[in-house]
This record gives C-alpha cells, structure tokens and sequence, in this order.
C-alpha cells in the first residue's frame, strides 16, 4: 500500500470516527431542547343578535384578537426555568394545562417543563395591540427555544408508515454497504474490481 492511500484512509477513517462520536453525543446525550410555535392568530368583531357591530361610545367597532403559542421540551432532561418575555403582556390569558407559573413584569415563567411535556399560552386582547409585539423570547436556564412553523399533516396508515421504515432501513444499509466498500478499495488500491 503506497504511503499516499494510508493516509487517504487515515483521513476518512478519522472523519467517520469524528461523525460517529458527533452522532451517538446527539442522540445519547440528555438535555432539554425547547420548541415554540403560533397555534393560530385570530380577530373577530363582536355583533349583537340581530348581527350588527357593537359599537363603541367614539363610534369604532369592538374588535378582539387571539392567539396561542404553544412551548415544548423535546429533549430528554427537563427545562428549568423556562421563561416567556413578552413586549406587550396582555392582562387575559390562559396557561393550559395548568401548571404552576409565576408572572413578574412582562415575563411568565414555569418551573419546570418534562421531556415531551408541551404547554399552551392562549391571550386574548383588543386591536390596539398585534400579536408580533406579544411574544418575545421563550428561554430556559439550559438553552433558546427554537422558533418554528406549524403544519397541519395527515397521519399516514401504518402499514405506509411500516413501508416508510423499510425503505429507511434498505436505504441505509445500502449506503453503509458503500462506504466499506469505497473503504476497502482505498486499502487495497484495486479500482474498479473492488465492487465484485
């Protein structure tokens, strides 16, 4: 074996070691890991029985908005101390399920948030104020809480879902396959006729 495809071989050999111990930490290692997201953002305009505007004494119609935010842990340690800043808090609002918080200034802060525990923040206020200038930061002593989207899916079947799996499974054999071989034809340097 020439000295160029040792070290060739060195080279890969510590690069999927190094992606290795990258991987088994990310997934064995236990630490909190917060998500937040917007359930949805609403505005309705109060009417009467005989479905017309409430109106104001200075003649403007009375609007009310909505929105929830739900918090999260999808980690595998607890969060501790997870804080939701807000620039505007408005006086109505709801934490659901109901869980012990404490509310100071323009923070609302929960003392503990399980792995997989997930809680909601539903507000509601008048159309002097936007749900951009509510939530601020969502943060726990550990870490941010990462911002995200949500999307309503379809649950797939099982047995798509078991076909999903599969091809999962299949696929990365496959490609596991590949590498030792890409692997074993650095080490014996033999091209083409490696793969036979």
């Amino acid at each position: 074996m020439s000295p160029v495809t040792a070290q060739i071989i060195q080279f890969f050999s510590s690069l999927a070691i190094a992606i290795i111990a990258f991987l088994i930490k990310q997934i064995f290692q236990k630490r909190p890991k917060l998500i937040t997201f917007y359930a949805h953002a609403s505005e309705v305009t109060l009417k009467s029985d005989e479905n017309t505007d409430f109106i104001t004494n200075t003649g403007d119609k009375i609007t009310i908005r909505s929105h929830t935010i739900v918090v999260g842990n999808i980690g595998k340690a607890t969060a501790n101390n997870v804080k939701v800043i807000h620039g505007v808090l408005p006086i109505n609002y709801t934490v659901f399920p109901p869980v012990h918080f404490k509310k100071r200034d323009n923070e609302i802060t929960i003392p503990t948030l399980a792995p997989g525990e997930n809680i909601s923040i539903t507000y509601l206020y008048f159309k002097d104020v936007h749900y951009t200038q509510t939530n601020l930061l969502v943060k726990c002593d550990e870490c941010l809480a990462t911002a995200g989207n949500m999307k309503h899916v379809y649950d797939l079947p099982t047995w798509a879902m078991a076909g999903f799996y599969f091809l999962l499974f299949i696929g990365a054999v496959t490609s596991i396959y590949m590498a030792i071989g890409i692997i074993l034809c650095f080490y014996h340097s033999c091209g083409v006729t490696c793969w036979i």
